[in-house]
């Protein structure tokens, strides 16, 4: 149950502790004195939806801080489950909600969503409204209603605890059953692979021969655009003649010229460069 209710700075409130005992609590008093503040407070540290409107004017932030005992043992586990601890049946809740409207949350100290705390903390409280029950109309409550009324907390437990061993037995089963398929397909597709190797009649060295080819390929025009204008220069164009022509006999130059040009139709470039080379060498 709720034992302590602290809240700083939430609306016209500056500073205020209650505390709570076994039994009926009543709070009391005139419109405006606060009552419905602490009904606030309560919501937001529950991890409800707040705004920063909560923030008491002139101040940076509101702070609630709120202590439950007699924690029962399966709210204890579902804390436990998300990591938090909680000795002694005890829980400490804390919210901030600064001026800009940011919220930061803990639970036992440790650092928590408000989602977190909204999920653990549902069962804390019930807060009753004059047309309403906020649980009775939840579908996701009235489960827990008919076991607490049936006062079967330790079976419940205990099934839980059979179910979740169930449940890990049919995650290893499933798994161990996908690993069978896993690894027939594993086989299927590494025989294909091996079956295409076969049939590629691969040979050593082979790779580097096919990469110096894709690379004449890949630059066959940066090749070409610079054999055309090596011919040029050599052999002369239209604008006017070229370097062997001032060297060279005619007829040797003419018989140069159309060798070159046969090779540049049949694009063997690198034959191309032999000829070129040996044409300009100094024995000419």
């Amino acid at each position: 149950m709720l034992r302590e209710l602290n809240i700083e700075n939430v609306a016209v409130i500056q500073k205020a502790a209650v505390q709570f005992f076994s039994g009926l609590n009543i709070l009391t008093g005139e419109t405006g004195a606060g009552k419905s503040i602490l009904i606030d407070s309560i919501n937001a540290i529950l991890g409800n939806r707040t705004t920063r409107e909560i923030v008491r004017n002139g101040a940076d932030k509101a702070v609630i801080w709120a202590m439950f005992d007699g924690i029962d043992g399966l709210l204890a586990k579902r804390i436990g489950e998300e990591g938090y601890d909680c000795d002694g049946g005890e829980l400490v809740l804390y919210r901030e909600i600064s001026a800009d409207g940011k919220s930061q949350c803990r639970i036992n100290g440790k650092p928590a969503t408000a989602a977190t705390v909204r999920d653990i903390c549902n069962d804390l409280i019930n807060i009753h409204g004059q047309h309403d029950n906020q649980s009775l109309l939840n579908p996701q409550k009235h489960i827990t209603i008919i076991d607490s009324f049936c006062e079967i907390d330790d079976r419940l437990c205990a099934y839980r605890e059979t179910y979740s061993k169930l449940a890990s037995t049919k995650r290893a089963i499933d798994k161990l059953t996908f690993d069978e398929a896993e690894k027939e397909r594993r086989i299927d597709l590494l025989s294909y692979q091996i079956d295409e190797i076969r049939r590629a009649e691969l040979i050593e060295g082979e790779d580097k021969e096919l990469s110096d080819k894709r690379n004449l390929i890949k630059n066959s025009e940066k090749i070409l655009e610079a054999l055309e204008s090596s011919h040029e220069l050599l052999f002369g164009g239209e604008e006017g003649q070229g370097a062997l022509d001032m060297v060279l006999p005619q007829p040797t130059v003419w018989n140069l010229s159309a060798t070159a040009q046969r090779i540049f139709q049949t694009g063997r470039f690198a034959c191309a460069i032999h000829i070129i080379c040996s044409a300009i060498s100094p024995k000419s």
